[in-house]
């Protein structure tokens, strides 16, 4: 059947159909070569379905996915968003975007509540789906011009069940922080005794450094002025230094950076 590559023992769609001003291409997932002509099959009439009678293409929540995250490489919380979005797959990626809706949703709920997750980090979870259903109802459309959903479906907070916050004993401190390593251990410890956010300390340089006294101490200086590009708020402010802050920095020795580790490993220390 023409219109079928084999790439990497995956057939791919590669093909144009008289009359439609559109290409069927993507990867079929397969190697089964019956099992992607009877795909690719199908695509061509779903495409004649929609451009010669005016139908809406359907759209899976993987490939909205996949669209999302092209529309929104330059995001900031990006990669926060596509670790929620691919915890979905499993349970919605095959999934018409027309027909998901919270009852779509009963299974990865259960299923995330069992873990043990918090209803404040499944809400958080799900707002990247809201998100991609958003931009599929207002944003995005196809060539014949319909959006890819008519409307967004409501996706409803949870409860808030999350813990009111009290302050860690020293024993419970120290039982975290021993499941570090030392230079990590060392910077939560850091953050810890200066209030400083995470992001904020990873952007401390030496040359922030400044001392009560007007005078500059290479070996321990007594506070950081954060500059304001470093700080949510976009204001400078001055960070002074406890002892055991001191202590710290006094053992650090990389440049121009006071902490020589990446954001990546820091995070990877908690999961």
């Amino acid at each position: 059947m023409k219109g079928l590559r084999k790439r990497n023992k995956i057939w791919h769609f590669d093909k144009k159909i008289h009359g439609i001003p559109v290409k069927i291409t993507g990867s079929s997932g397969t190697s089964d070569k019956a099992e992607a002509e009877m795909m690719l099959q199908d695509r061509i009439v779903e495409a004649r379905r929609i451009y010669i009678h005016g139908g809406t293409p359907v759209v899976t929540f993987a490939e909205a996915v996949e669209k999302y995250e092209r529309d929104k490489r330059v995001k900031k919380s990006i990669n926060r968003d596509m670790r929620a979005l691919n915890k979905l797959k499993p349970y919605i990626g095959k999934m018409d975007i027309a027909n998901i809706h919270m009852g779509s949703l009963e299974e990865y709920l259960s299923d995330r509540m069992a873990a043990g997750i918090k209803n404040v980090t499944i809400n958080r979870d799900l707002s990247p789906l809201r998100q991609v259903l958003n931009r599929a109802a207002r944003v995005w459309r196809h060539p014949n011009n319909r959006p890819y959903l008519e409307s967004a479906p409501l996706i409803e907070t949870l409860d808030n069940d999350a813990r009111p916050p009290y302050p860690l004993t020293m024993e419970e401190q120290q039982r975290i922080l021993s499941q570090m390593s030392k230079p990590h251990a060392d910077y939560a410890l850091f953050l810890v005794n200066t209030g400083l956010r995470k992001k904020e300390g990873f952007a401390l340089e030496w040359g922030h450094r400044i001392d009560w006294d007007n005078r500059i101490d290479v070996d321990c200086p007594a506070a950081f002025l954060l500059p304001a590009t470093s700080h949510k708020n976009k204001q400078p402010r001055i960070v002074p230094l406890n002892s055991i802050a001191q202590s710290i920095v006094r053992e650090q020795t990389a440049e121009p950076n006071v902490f020589d580790i990446s954001q990546y490993t820091f995070r990877y220390q908690w999961e």
